[in-house]
């Protein structure tokens, strides 16, 4: 089964430190470009919890031999909750860090004082952060950070 290209995806550091919330292709061209080829430590999953991997530029199901033995090799899924879990890890790691901020940050000529704390099930939480996130920049769509992403690097956070 491919992923489907506009359903948003998660990008999120092996360690829990940094994630990013947009469509494959958005997630791709953008972390490709500033750390060339994604980062062994960035792991992907779609709001089924499918872990994803980069496949000749594209991000495609991960596969392994099927365990009981079948033929056929199965797709690696994590579990949706705990995937959710690690998402609340990072927006509070993030929170932590804007409230020991020595200014307040200012997106958008806004102050950011809170990081929406987003809770559900995966696939809702990933389109609500999707929304919130804000376009991430690229060679194909140049220009600053927006939304909670700007929040992210302005912190210092990186891929």
């Amino acid at each position: 089964m491919r992923v489907v290209q506009d359903e948003p995806v998660l990008a999120i550091r092996a360690d829990d430190g940094f994630m990013h919330v947009s469509t494959a292709q958005a997630l791709l061209e953008h972390v490709s470009e500033i750390v060339g080829d994604p980062s062994p430590q960035l792991e992907f999953y779609d709001g089924a919890g499918r872990q994803l991997h980069v496949v000749n530029g594209a991000l495609e199901p991960m596969t392994v031999p099927d365990p009981a033995g079948g033929p056929n090799p199965v797709e690696v899924v994590a579990d949706p909750q705990l995937l959710v879990d690690r998402i609340d890890v990072v927006l509070a790691r993030t929170q932590v860090a804007l409230d020991r901020a020595v200014a307040p940050l200012d997106v958008g000529g806004r102050p950011v004082r809170r990081i929406p704390r987003v809770s559900g099930e995966l696939p809702v939480v990933l389109h609500l952060l999707s929304c919130l996130g804000g376009e991430l920049e690229s060679h194909a769509n140049p220009g600053p950070a927006t939304g909670w992403h700007a929040v992210y690097h302005l912190l210092g956070f990186r891929h």
